[in-house]
């Protein structure tokens, strides 16, 4: 969990958010029209002094000179889309009553998950319980830079549920989304779930990682088409769902399944004792 000091939201708003982008997308429409005479007069005054200097520099920057009142507006939407986003996960908390906070630490986080690329970032963590069970959902994006071609940006929506057991650091790849990932050992599965899965353990911990991921656990995940990575640690589940959420439907709908997975395994997750194996780490 996170050490900011959490903040339960107590704003009411008229307009509950139930489409982050078209939300976005109408607030940045009336800034527009509420500003429209300041803004046109600031695009005249712009154009006017890119004309005027355009002799005196280098030509190949006066094109930045045209394109920075765009640029300008392009920025301003992604601010009103960041506060946008923002206000949906603090009308979420709020609905559920639980807690909010604007952003985490990956570096404080446990699963590997979180060690991957650049400008890894954790954003709009919503924290609470369901049948007391604690757990916590937030946004989680990092950027791969690529030595040619563009950069690869990768975003999830993460649910992580505790479990009262004890059991070694797991992993389980799911091969047809963005990202996939080799870490410790690779367990062998089921012909029918390699296509769709990778399993990794510490080594010496096959044992366990096959009593957690049995076959019926992979067929749940199969029939119920989730089609997550999931990344067990530190007494949680984490589960990595490949897209941010944008409305509140989509946000219930996915809690739920992840809930249900969450119940699938408490009887096993709960309950797991498991025992070191001399100097092996229980860590990927």
């Amino acid at each position: 969990m996170e050490d900011s000091q959490d903040k339960t939201p107590t704003t009411t708003y008229e307009e509950p958010i139930s489409d982050v982008r078209k939300a976005a997308s109408k607030a940045s429409r009336n800034y527009l029209k509420k500003n429209a005479l300041r803004i046109a007069l600031g695009l005249i005054i712009w154009t006017f002094i890119a004309f005027a200097i355009s002799p005196y520099i280098n030509e190949d920057i006066i094109p930045a000179f045209f394109i920075g009142p765009f640029l300008i507006l392009l920025l301003l939407y992604y601010q009103v889309y960041t506060d946008t986003l923002s206000r949906f996960w603090k009308e979420f908390a709020a609905k559920k009553a639980w807690s909010y906070v604007e952003a985490g630490d990956p570096k404080k986080e446990e699963a590997l998950m979180f060690e991957h690329g650049q400008e890894n970032t954790i954003s709009n963590i919503v924290s609470g319980s369901i049948d007391n069970r604690p757990l916590r959902i937030f946004s989680y994006s990092f950027r791969i830079r690529r030595s040619r071609g563009a950069d690869s940006a990768y975003k999830y929506t993460v649910f992580g549920i505790k479990f009262s057991g004890h059991f070694p650091h797991l992993y389980l790849n799911y091969h047809h989304d963005n990202f996939n990932q080799t870490i410790g050992e690779r367990i062998s599965l089921p012909l029918e779930f390699e296509k769709r899965f990778s399993l990794f353990a510490p080594k010496e911990y096959e044992m366990e990682a096959h009593q957690i991921f049995s076959p019926s656990l992979l067929s749940y995940l199969l029939d119920n088409n989730l089609q997550y990575d999931l990344e067990l640690v530190n007494g949680e589940l984490l589960i990595f769902v490949n897209r941010f959420m944008n409305n509140p439907k989509e946000l219930e709908e996915e809690l739920d399944r992840a809930y249900k997975l969450a119940q699938k395994l408490a009887p096993t997750l709960d309950d797991f004792r498991f025992q070191e194996i001399g100097n092996y780490p229980t860590s990927l």
